[in-house]
């Protein structure tokens, strides 16, 4: 591999993206290291004193591993970027920042979407900025753990995002820029 536009990053159902279980509000495991995009109708984003309905979002689901394996920027003291870890096999995985990430290969995937949500945990609080590429365009990210659940509005029929199911990501606090 090259460079990162090699990475495998690809669009996958948002279900299994997430790793929920269409029979029951399970949350994804804490060491759940899938990665990839989707396009949703909605997300709901719940930090501790905050609740976000944000329309038709193109989800980009990251992983960032428990140690930092790249040193990152800082502003203020402050972390500005977070290492992501890509699994490409049960040996062997690769390491990147997220503003190289987004830079590289953002703007093939995002497309004519106007928002864009970042499913990534984000432990150290890094303030995140928006790549040029993506100007015009609102992007909202966590800090903290992110959890994806996967809930019901009343009245569902089951839970297929079809049938009134809809995604939750939950973090300590939701950002946007």
């Amino acid at each position: 591999m090259s460079s990162l536009r090699d990475l495998p990053f690809e669009q996958t159902p948002p279900l299994a993206l997430f790793g929920l279980d269409r029979d029951g509000d399970v949350p994804v495991g804490h060491e759940h290291t899938r990665y990839g995009w989707c396009a949703l109708p909605a997300v709901e984003l719940v930090g501790e004193d905050q609740t976000l309905w944000v329309e038709s979002p193109l989800v980009l689901a990251l992983h960032s591993p428990d140690e930092d394996e790249i040193a990152v920027p800082r502003r203020g003291g402050v972390p500005s970027d977070i290492n992501l870890e890509f699994t490409l096999s049960d040996e062997d995985s690769a390491i990147a920042l997220l503003s190289e990430f987004l830079a590289a290969r953002a703007p093939a995937i995002v497309g004519d979407a106007k928002t864009i949500v970042l499913a990534l945990c984000n432990p150290r609080r890094a303030r995140i900025s928006k790549p040029p590429a993506l100007a015009g365009r609102r992007m909202y990210y966590g800090t903290g753990d992110v959890v994806a659940w996967l809930r019901r509005r009343p009245g569902a029929t089951d839970w297929s995002l079809e049938g009134g199911a809809f995604v939750q990501l939950e973090a300590a606090r939701w950002y946007s820029c």
